[in-house]
């Protein structure tokens, strides 16, 4: 289990205006959760339950949120309890208290909604590429 603890973002200004990226410090070990399909327990501060919350998710992706016109990147999961609808959580980094990557395997096989693309490369054979009778539109459906 790999855990770092973060309590600040890590950003870095762009030339382009005013767009910044973050990233949490175990970016990398995300990235790898999602590469070896490994699940990863998230703690965050959840403002509707007014506290920390602490969960365990699958990995899917780091990318932009169509919805939102800040073109800030998300961390997004998979939840396994249904969320106002929907399984996908996108999480900006200051949103993310703690990650912990876990020795416990996932199928994306599981995810019966996906965004219409992938913004990390992957090697998950057929479901490394969004298929269309299973593709759902991140704005409609996701929390971010």
């Amino acid at each position: 289990m790999i855990s770092i603890q973060h309590k600040y973002p890590r950003t870095i200004k762009t030339n382009h205006s005013h767009i910044q990226t973050a990233m949490i410090p175990n970016h990398p070990q995300f990235i790898e959760a999602i590469n070896r399909k490994k699940k990863i327990r998230v703690r965050l501060y959840s403002f509707a339950d007014n506290g920390v919350v602490d969960g365990i998710c699958a990995p899917m992706d780091y990318g932009p949120c169509p919805r939102h016109q800040d073109r800030l990147n998300r961390y997004w999961l998979w939840v396994y309890t249904d969320l106002a609808g929907s399984h996908i959580l996108g999480l900006l980094p200051e949103e993310i208290l703690d990650l912990q990557v876990l020795g416990e395997m996932f199928d994306p096989a599981q995810f019966t909604e996906r965004p219409a693309q992938w913004f990390t490369p992957r090697d998950w054979g057929s479901l490394s590429w969004p298929a269309l009778h299973r593709t759902v539109s991140i704005p409609e459906r996701a929390q971010c």
